[in-house]
């Protein structure tokens, strides 16, 4: 189950925070100049909401949204057949998938209309821009970008040890 969370976390982090997560390893560095803007953040948004948007309504449902991660998590797991990876993973059920789905894109969903906008996405991409801005210098250099890893990592760290503390393990 832990890992499973954690590749649908990993998966919805790159969808709803469009690149939130995708920035920081260097997908929206669009000039290839090291470091990341907000108008390369924007960008990526707008393209990552783009593929979201499979209907071009200007409104990512639901619907669309477990769409896209089930193509997402499949792509991942043709990659890591093609590495020859070797570590087991639990099977993803369509259930947990279509729960995971849910939460996250409840999240995503600022206003709480039943569809993620553009601007909600931009929205969350910009804050989380802003937190690995550490300097506030308006870029994310590769120190910030580490940094912000470090930090995720600690934020699932805590996670799991208050679920486990939850369940009494």
């Amino acid at each position: 189950m832990k890992t499973t969370l954690t590749l649908l976390s990993a998966a919805a982090a790159l969808t709803l925070a469009a690149p939130g997560l995708a920035q920081q390893r260097g997908a929206v560095d669009i000039n290839e100049d090291g470091v990341i803007s907000l108008d390369e953040v924007t960008a990526g948004v707008a393209e990552a909401f783009a593929v979201q948007d499979t209907d071009g309504d200007g409104a990512i449902t639901v619907d669309e949204f477990e769409t896209f991660l089930a193509d997402r998590l499949e792509a991942r797991q043709e990659r890591r057949a093609e590495r020859g990876s070797e570590r087991p993973r639990r099977e993803i059920t369509p259930e947990m998938r279509a729960k995971f789905a849910e939460r996250a894109f409840a999240r995503g969903d600022a206003n709480g209309d039943g569809v993620i906008t553009l601007a909600e996405m931009e929205e969350r991409a910009l804050e989380r821009f802003a937190r690995a801005d550490s300097n506030s210098d308006g870029v994310i250099d590769a120190d910030e970008r580490e940094a912000a890893k470090d930090a995720r990592k600690d934020r699932r760290k805590d996670r799991r040890e208050r679920r486990r503390d939850r369940r009494g393990n």
